[in-house]
């Protein structure tokens, strides 16, 4: 199976490279971060409720395996921020990330603006590649928190209601 973790690699790669195309490149690099970001907590998700039976737990699995993975995903983040403060960080960075990905891959327009962080984003900068690998980061690390929560399948159902 394709480890998600592998898009750093290719990221890492890309910013050390001597391409001259800095615009494209650097939109490159945001989309690996946010996807194996994305990714990286979806693979979390599945793999520590797959045992359990309940509808909701069902249904969200069916879910995050759909195109509008991305939204739902980050619902739960939403409503598990609300739980526990301490995933208010996760939430943000995978938010950021996501519109940062979004502009980097749609908006043709540089600068672009970006809703998340409310201000204009020049991709010829490499302040938002080194935002990009902070965030990604920020959720890499958070992997034992989001596990911890995900062993209680009281809390689990309470979220997922809740989305």
């Amino acid at each position: 199976m394709f480890n998600p973790l592998d898009f750093i690699d290719v990221a890492e790669f890309l910013e050390e490279s001597k391409l001259d195309k800095k615009e494209a490149k650097n939109r490159t690099i945001i989309g690996r971060y946010y996807y194996a970001s994305f990714l990286f907590l979806r693979e979390i998700l599945k793999e520590n409720l797959k045992n359990y039976n309940s509808k909701e737990v069902k249904e969200f699995l069916y879910l995050i395996e759909l195109s509008n993975s991305h939204k739902i995903i980050l619902d739960f983040l939403n409503v598990l921020k609300k739980e526990d403060g301490k995933f208010r960080r996760v939430y943000n960075a995978l938010s950021i990330l996501r519109d940062l990905r979004n502009a980097s891959d749609y908006e043709l327009e540089n600068p672009a603006r970006i809703k998340s962080i409310k201000e204009m984003v020049d991709f010829n900068n490499n302040y938002y590649v080194g935002l990009s690998k902070n965030k990604y980061r920020i959720i890499v690390n958070s992997k034992s928190d989001i596990e911890n929560i995900l062993k209680d399948i009281s809390k689990v159902n309470k979220i997922l209601r809740e989305i």
